[in-house]
């Protein structure tokens, strides 16, 4: 992942592509596909999860991404 992990550099790549309102699954599921490749390339398996967050004291909930220039 350079100077980050191979997590944070996908979810970095992810939102600097988007360029329209994303939702956290889409996210998830463009991260989740990076992670793989990535964490094979140096020969270990790492999968994200989607999941709520445990012990965060709220059941659930959706988050949505944009590219700054929409604000």
């Amino acid at each position: 992942g350079g100077n980050h992990s191979v997590f944070a550099k996908a979810f970095i790549e992810t939102l600097k592509r988007n360029n329209d309102i994303m939702e956290s699954y889409t996210l998830y599921r463009d991260i989740s596909a990076l992670v793989a490749d990535a964490a094979k390339a140096y020969d270990f398996n790492q999968v994200p999860e989607y999941a709520p967050i445990s012990h965060a004291g709220h059941g659930a909930g959706e988050f949505f991404f944009y590219p700054k220039q929409l604000h």
